[in-house]
């Protein structure tokens, strides 16, 4: 006889299943809810996108206003408890971080290759066999992006203009662009090039003062530390100075720093003046040896006393105190010399050697200047007339530095203007045909999608896509595979002589992982969440064992009522 009863797992999946806390979705609602995400974000940041994207004002929870052109800084107005917007959020940061540019080309992408497999999906195309494709789509579009590198050597100064100029394209005016391009290449690209395998990015700092034109920013072999003289006595300006580091404080007082007894008991003027005295003499004794050895500036990341600084201004040591943990560390990879802690014993090997110590007055703000030219350390002090500017030409030469950087370390870049998507839709139609079943179809689009981001990049400059597109589609499939759209003269040329480029590694890490993403999201069939906090740590509260084995002995009895229905035929 033919049971009509329904199998348990088919009700209600929250049934003698989950707490009154958590709720579960199903594969239906919750690609609704990704898609949805994706979708939305992609519609924010498209008319950002490419040289001649629009920019966005935010406002800030504190009421600050930023106006920007960098995809990273719209994920914070997405509701962040939704696990697609941490995704996203982690996908821009890992392409920032390893690569400093490309935030917004890898949420388009995302966006358009999960948008191709919305519709396959609602085609009846199983989601295994959709990811499945697009995992050839990636590897081929990976192998396409090799046969389309343009090689450079360490004398291609030209292909470095170029590329710097398509990365700062819109963010500086062109003789702002030109000022920092050839600020770049001056100052840092003999020891870059010199330096390369063991050149760290972290040694490029940054600092910003807000007053005068960004032209007048400049770039420092050395550091810039916000710091105002000690004592009005200390020297402004000493060349070559002999520098010491100390970890330590500075202070006979403070427990530690010497291994002596710090219990003094006075009983008369007499010993209270002879421990005047003493103090005195102590931290003169320090100043003095200091200045036999040649010592010109101490730094000590802590506490120093004032008598050892005003007896250090008045035989013309700089005595500075209270560095932070990241500026006395660079100083010590700066100068080439150990931070110590003992500061009466020291050698020659622990004295470091500048070029120059300089205090500088800029607008209210006092600076220390500290120049090497055989330092690794480079140090961006950028002027501009708030710091909204400052923060975005910041971010501006960050991208380009790290571009440019890892450009000269791979000697290769790849054409722009939507050349290289426009080379691999090409090659994914053309491998679409080499299937016989549905992968032929999911193949072919994923190719289209690709095709879409020199589709925006047309639009964002108010080009029309429905005539370029076209044109483009047939100069690379008779093998014309460096033509992408200039955006200056509105038309379809050989990118490469046009000194239209983009970074190897940008691209490269921007397809791998927008594909990583999207066959993520595409594998997702259901979401398991707590959408009451508070009932949640309610039921996790001690207290509350009782009522947890309440549930428990109801789940039993459930799952015995249905034993018979749920394993019989």
């Amino acid at each position: 006889m033919k049971n009509n009863s329904k199998s348990p797992f088919l009700g209600d999946p929250n049934q003698g299943i989950y707490n009154a806390a958590v709720k579960q979705y199903k594969d239906t609602e919750i690609r609704k809810i990704n898609f949805h995400i994706v979708f939305s974000l992609a519609e924010l940041i498209k008319r950002m996108f490419g040289p001649k994207g629009l920019n966005k004002m935010l406002i800030r929870p504190k009421g600050e206003v930023l106006i920007t052109q960098k995809g990273s800084k719209v994920i914070p107005f997405f509701k962040t408890r939704l696990p697609i917007t941490q995704l996203l959020s982690n996908l821009i940061e890992t392409q920032e971080k390893l690569c400093g540019d490309g935030t917004k080309s890898v949420i388009l992408l995302t966006a358009f290759l999960l948008e191709k497999a919305k519709k396959l999906l609602e085609l009846g195309i199983a989601p295994q066999t959709i990811n499945i494709g697009l995992l050839f789509a990636i590897k081929k579009a990976l192998d396409t992006l090799e046969t389309s590198v343009v090689p450079i050597n360490k004398n291609s100064e030209g292909y470095l203009k170029d590329l710097l100029r398509s990365i700062m394209m819109n963010k500086l005016s062109f003789q702002a662009k030109e000022y920092f391009i050839d600020l770049i290449l001056n100052s840092m690209e003999n020891l870059i090039r010199n330096n390369l395998k063991d050149f760290d990015f972290s040694n490029i700092k940054f600092r910003k003062v807000v007053g005068k034109s960004i032209k007048e920013s400049e770039l420092i072999n050395g550091m810039v530390i916000y710091k105002n003289r000690s004592n009005p006595k200390a020297p402004t300006y000493i060349k070559n100075p002999k520098i010491l580091l100390i970890r330590r404080n500075l202070d006979f007082f403070i427990p530690d720093n010497v291994k002596l007894n710090r219990e003094i008991i006075i009983q008369n003027p007499t010993e209270y003046n002879h421990f005047l005295q003493f103090n005195t003499k102590f931290y003169r004794q320090i100043a003095e040896n200091l200045k036999k050895h040649g010592i010109d500036a101490i730094f000590c990341q802590k506490k120093m006393n004032t008598y050892f600084i005003e007896y250090c201004a008045d035989i013309g040591i700089l005595a500075l105190e209270l560095f932070g943990d990241e500026e006395i560390n660079t100083l010590s990879k700066l100068l080439k010399i150990p931070i110590i802690s003992n500061i009466t014993n020291f050698s020659e090997h622990d004295i470091g050697i500048a070029d120059e110590l300089r205090f500088k007055k800029l607008t209210n703000d006092e600076i220390l200047l500290i120049k090497s030219s055989q330092t690794p350390i480079f140090t961006f002090l950028l002027r501009g007339g708030n710091n909204y500017i400052l923060e975005e030409l910041e971010e501006c030469l960050h991208s380009a530095l790290k571009v440019t950087i890892q450009t000269m370390k791979d000697q290769k870049v790849l054409p722009g203007g939507g050349a290289l998507e426009s080379e691999i839709a090409d090659v994914l139609k053309k491998y679409s045909l080499t299937f016989y079943d549905r992968l032929q179809y999911v193949l072919f689009e994923f190719g289209t999608a690709f095709e879409n981001l020199p589709a925006f990049l047309i639009l964002n400059s108010a080009g029309d896509p429905l005539e370029l597109i076209p044109n483009l589609r047939k100069a690379h499939a008779s093998g014309q595979k460096y033509f992408g759209f200039n955006c200056y003269s509105q038309s379809i040329q050989n990118v490469v002589n046009q000194g239209i480029l983009d970074g190897y590694q940008v691209k490269k890490h921007l397809i791998k992982i927008a594909g990583e993403v999207a066959r993520q999201i595409i594998r997702i069939d259901g979401l398991i969440m707590v959408t009451n906090k508070r009932l949640q740590e309610t039921l996790d509260a001690p207290g509350k064992a009782v009522k947890s084995q309440e549930h428990e002995d109801r789940l039993r009895e459930f799952f015995k009522r249905t034993e018979n229905k749920m394993f019989s035929e």
